[in-house]
């Protein structure tokens, strides 16, 4: 599609886009040009001149307005269109179609055949670069559980943007490595927990065993305070008795 902006009136006996088919497929390079645009296939549209921004504040004046009516006119058109693919494949957006050019051109004014091969791998490879940043960095950032459940999704996406298997190799051997990683750091919390909680329970363990080993020798030491206790009181009821028997025995003498 050609697209202008307030074109000049065609020649007499000619239409404007007949006369800009003329002009593309015409001359040194018309032949090659028509190989790949075809005159059946080459549209021209003219998008008049807005003098006056004031026509654009009015909504409902303005879709009344041939502006707007070509404008919806050429959105139709573009919406027609078949996707733009890369060589491999992957769909293009505007920011690539523009890169491609701008790059393109370097190359044909270097006339350089190995920059035109170059470039498109640069672009395949910044494609996938911008899908990986996309889809993948922000699966990456999730947690074990949510990585594992939405990286099939997620790498399906990818794939749409990026047609390069090298490329959806990378990015499935980073999802297994990063995987991998917060497997052994959980793994690693584990093992302190696990450890925590058996040296905690040594501790206490060892504080039940210190406990018991007082509370016995306070039993033991109380048993022997109570045989001692005991024996200090039959000892005395001897002493008592024989002091008894010796005061009487003194008593009977006497008489």
């Amino acid at each position: 599609m050609v697209i202008l902006r307030d074109a000049l009136s065609p020649s007499p006996g000619k239409t404007l886009q007949g006369q800009i088919q003329d002009l593309i497929l015409s001359g040194k390079y018309g032949e090659t040009i028509a190989r790949h645009f075809p005159r059946h296939r080459t549209k021209v549209r003219d998008i008049p001149f807005v003098g006056d921004s004031k026509r654009f504040s009015d909504l409902e004046q303005f879709l009344r307005d041939d502006y707007a009516k070509v404008s919806s006119s050429l959105a139709a058109d573009f919406q027609r269109f078949p996707a733009k693919k890369t060589v491999s494949g992957a769909n293009m957006d505007g920011r690539m179609i523009a890169d491609l050019a701008r790059k393109l051109q370097v190359a044909i004014n270097q006339n350089s055949w190995s920059g035109f091969s170059n470039t498109y791998i640069a672009l395949e490879t910044d494609l996938c670069d911008r899908s990986f940043q996309e889809f993948i960095e922000p699966l990456l950032r999730k947690d074990l559980d949510q990585i594992k459940s939405s990286m099939g999704r997620d790498m399906d996406r990818f794939a749409e943007k990026c047609a390069l298997e090298t490329e959806k190799t990378k990015a499935s051997k980073k999802i297994a490595k990063v995987i991998a990683h917060k497997v052994e750091i959980i793994e690693k919390q584990r093992r302190v927990r696990r450890n925590a909680e058996n040296k905690r329970s040594r501790i206490e363990g060892k504080e039940s065993g210190n406990r018991n080993g007082s509370e016995k020798l306070a039993r033991k030491n109380r048993d022997w305070m109570k045989h001692d206790a005991s024996e200090r009181e039959q000892t005395n009821k001897g002493e008592f008795k024989k002091k008894k028997c010796e005061e009487l025995k003194k008593s009977e003498g006497g008489y």
